[in-house]
């Protein structure tokens, strides 16, 4: 087969600002989320599309832009869109999950308005409510350098978005009351890419019928792949047959290049099949990774560097800042478990709390000094209590500087994900975690990004600089835990007189206590049934092997 330099620009699971500096552009988009009808896997459902399109339609920005997204929900219920990996600086009105921001109601719109202030990278956006993120409603999120920042390798030939993701063919609404009733909703019915099924390479394996996707690519060009794990819980490995991929970005920061063989997203294979090829792509898939093994896997994060003589959003070098010399100030021991009931109900937690989401959203209560919605008292260590459901979050000091080391008790792999902030990741091994682990830590070039993985038994720390005020999500990427309460929110206030802090905008929705402040919309969006998703035709074939590895994320 004809070599491919190829690039992997691997996104990992990022939010902003909208003090608009002069001369940086706005961009406006106008979205409509509707129900339309698809069978990835051969099996007619309704997923969610965004401006008729699954997946959605890529925002492609520049460093500092501003970004407008007028989101029309046709769905028949609430919704709401979080843009993962966007840092929203001080302004975590636009963040988009539950404790920033009431629900769009079915037949509402609300417009999104931020910047993406100093950042680069490959991220996405997708419904943080209800289960809906296992119905589609997800699409890519590009952030280019501005032109007097050079790019650390040279300029690609082409630029491929790829969406990996477990899917099943029950509707998310029968999802979520699975995951409500404790059952565990076992293997995917299949892989998808970019929304469609896998390619059929096995006859006895995949029935014909799938539309599979397909992408051009000339022998001896460059491609960049930015490729996203989208789907609930599994663990997905990506290569190319007979490719290197040269690792050069993870969430918006360069890495040390170097290549690898496949890549723990945690899909499996991808065949190229060249515009000079004379027939279908042949030969046998390559062996998947051994899926018990772990330590391969987290030898392979650990291997993942930071560029410190690269720059990204801004001119300096990104290793300019010393994060290894900064004293903590704080440190928080997060543990989770697996499932368990708490008042004859399902639960995941975070040190024995499990997240209870209020009617009002905590930015708003904090805004308004409501009293009662939410408790300043997260516990930084498991207590000696029974497990409960509550609103605890944590009480952040800004400008402060804090470890987190994530314990995993449970029996699969967790990512975790922190809204505002990109954290530096500087350990993580196997057995649980003390005070001496931290002679392991990498202090020099560990990977500033927004997402982690914590392997089952095993623990992973980082270091997060609190200089982002708002109220900030923390949550498992695993979207089954994720809905039954792992997750926390961070507080972090500036106490000081500060006028880069967004306002309450204009258009915010009121809900909860605050209801009776909300003024009903004098246009709704007018409902449509749902149109069949276009079967668009390209010419490279991706077939992919499920490495199931273990509940994971990216």
């Amino acid at each position: 087969m004809p070599s491919c330099r190829c690039l992997l620009r691997f996104s990992y699971f990022l939010f902003l600002f909208t003090v608009a500096f002069a001369g940086d552009p706005y961009v406006s988009y106008d979205w409509t989320v509707s129900y339309v009808t698809a069978s990835p896997l051969g099996v007619e459902q309704k997923v969610i599309a965004v401006e008729g399109q699954f997946p959605g339609p890529i925002l492609n920005v520049t460093t500092n832009w501003n970004v407008v997204v007028n989101v029309k929900n046709n769905l028949d219920e609430p919704f709401l869109l979080t843009w993962n990996g966007v840092q929203h600086r001080k302004n975590s009105w636009q963040d988009g999950v539950s404790g920033t921001n009431c629900p769009i109601p079915a037949g509402w719109n609300w417009t999104y308005e931020f910047q993406v202030k100093d950042q680069i990278g490959s991220f996405f956006y997708f419904p943080s409510l209800n289960f809906q993120r296992a119905a589609g409603g997800y699409g890519g999120i590009i952030i280019n350098n501005r032109d007097v920042i050079p790019l650390p390798f040279g300029t690609p030939d082409g630029d491929i978005t790829l969406f990996i993701s477990d899917w099943y063919t029950k509707r998310h609404k029968e999802l979520r009351k699975d995951v409500e009733s404790g059952k565990d909703l076992g293997p995917p019915d299949g892989i998808l890419f970019n929304g469609l099924g896998p390619y059929r390479y096995d006859e006895k394996v995949v029935p014909g019928g799938i539309v599979y996707e397909m992408i051009n690519v000339e022998p001896g060009k460059t491609y960049r792949f930015r490729v996203h794990n989208i789907g609930i819980s599994t663990s997905l490995n990506f290569r190319i047959q007979s490719h290197n991929l040269l690792l050069v970005e993870t969430e918006g920061s360069y890495t040390v290049q170097q290549n690898y063989a496949n890549m723990d997203i945690h899909v499996g294979v991808a065949i190229l099949h060249y515009s000079n090829s004379q027939g279908p792509a042949s030969g046998p898939l390559p062996d998947p990774p051994i899926d018990s093994d772990s330590y391969f896997s987290m030898n392979q994060a650990r291997s993942i560097r930071w560029n410190v003589s690269a720059g990204a959003a801004r001119p300096n070098p990104q290793g300019s800042f010393k994060y290894g010399d900064i004293t903590v100030n704080d440190v928080y021991v997060l543990l989770n478990r697996p499932v368990e009931r708490i008042d004859g109900k399902w639960h995941t937690t975070l040190n024995g709390i499990s997240y209870y989401t209020p009617s009002t959203p905590l930015k708003l209560a904090q805004q308004f000094n409501i009293p009662g919605v939410y408790k300043l008292d997260f516990p930084n260590r498991l207590m000696d209590r029974p497990a409960k459901v509550d609103t605890s979050i944590i009480n952040g000091t800004y400008k402060s500087f804090i470890e987190i080391i994530f314990q995993n008790n449970d029996t699969s792999i967790q990512n975790y994900h922190m809204d505002g902030y990109a954290f530096f990741v500087v350990g993580m091994d196997f057995g649980v975690w003390t005070e001496n682990s931290r002679v392991t830590y990498n202090k020099w070039d560990g990977v500033a990004r927004s997402t982690t993985q914590v392997f089952p038994g095993a623990w992973t720390a980082i270091l997060v600089y609190l200089d982002n005020a708002g109220i900030w999500n923390l949550r498992t990427e695993n979207l089954n835990s994720w809905y039954l309460g792992q997750e926390v929110y961070i507080s972090v206030v500036n106490h000081e007189t500060d006028n880069t802090e967004s306002l309450l905008p204009e258009n915010a929705i009121y809900c909860g206590v605050l209801s009776p402040l909300q003024k009903d919309q004098a246009h709704r969006v007018k409902f449509s049934s749902a149109p069949s998703v276009r079967k668009v035709s390209r010419t490279v074939v991706l077939a992919f092997l499920i490495a199931v590895l273990g509940s994971f994320f990216w």
